[in-house]
C-alpha cells in the first residue's frame, strides 16, 4: 500500500531545499514521484517565511492562505483562515445537504423511508466532518429546517424533538446533528482520558 498523503512541516527555503533532497532519494529508491502541482503549502502562523512561499510558488506549489477565496481541505476537514472562507465553507455544506433533499423528494417515500434517507444518505457528509469540526449553530437551524420540511412534508408537522426521538419510543429516530457532534466530542475527550491508550 502506499500513502497518498503526506505533511510536513518546515519554516524555512533550507529545510525545503534538505526536504526536496529526501523525497528526490525516495523517489530514486521508490521510483515513484511526489506531485508537486498537487501541493499544498500553508502558514501555521501569522508571521511566514516570504522567501520561502516565493520559492514554493515558483516550484508551482499551491499557496493556500487568508488571500485565498476558500477553505483548505484536508482529508474533508476545512482549514479556514478567516470568517469567510469558514463562512464560504458551510454555505457550500448547505448547499450539497439541499441538493440531496431535492433529489430524494421525487421518489415516493414513507416519512419513515424518509427518515433513513436522511440518517444514511442526506446527513451521512456531517458526520465525517462532526468528528473535527463543530457545525456553526446558523447552518445547524438551517439543516434543521430543511430535514423537517423533507421529512415531513405535510402540516401540521411534529415538532423536531419528535423527529429526532429514537423509533422505539415513539419518535421517527432523525439523528439530530447537534447532538451527534456533541457524542463524537465526547468520545475523543473520553479517549483523551483513558489511561489505556
Amino acid at each position: 500500500a502506499y500513502a497518498d498523503d503526506l505533511m510536513t512541516i518546515i519554516s524555512t527555503t533550507a529545510e525545503w531545499i534538505a526536504l526536496e533532497n529526501c523525497l528526490q532519494t525516495y523517489g530514486r529508491a521508490s521510483n515513484a514521484k511526489v506531485n508537486l502541482s498537487k501541493t499544498v503549502a500553508f502558514p501555521m502562523a501569522p508571521s511566514y517565511s516570504i522567501e520561502l512561499q516565493t520559492r514554493l510558488e515558483q516550484l508551482h506549489i499551491q499557496w493556500h492562505d487568508h488571500n485565498s477565496a476558500d477553505a483548505l481541505i484536508y482529508l474533508g476537514f476545512p482549514i479556514p483562515f478567516n470568517r469567510n472562507q469558514e463562512q464560504g465553507f458551510w454555505d457550500k455544506m448547505l448547499k450539497k445537504i439541499q441538493s440531496a433533499i431535492a433529489i430524494h423528494s421525487s421518489r415516493s417515500l414513507s416519512v419513515l423511508g424518509r427518515a433513513t434517507i436522511v440518517n444514511s444518505l442526506i446527513l451521512s457528509r456531517l458526520w465525517h466532518l462532526s468528528w473535527v469540526v463543530k457545525p456553526p449553530p446558523d447552518f445547524l437551524r438551517k439543516v434543521k429546517s430543511a430535514v423537517s420540511s423533507f421529512v415531513c412534508s405535510f402540516k401540521p408537522r411534529p415538532s423536531w424533538e419528535v423527529i429526532t426521538t429514537p423509533r422505539d419510543k415513539g419518535g421517527l429516530g432523525v439523528i439530530d446533528p447537534a447532538i451527534q457532534g456533541q457524542v463524537f466530542q465526547l468520545k475523543h475527550i473520553r479517549n483523551a482520558l483513558a489511561t489505556n491508550i
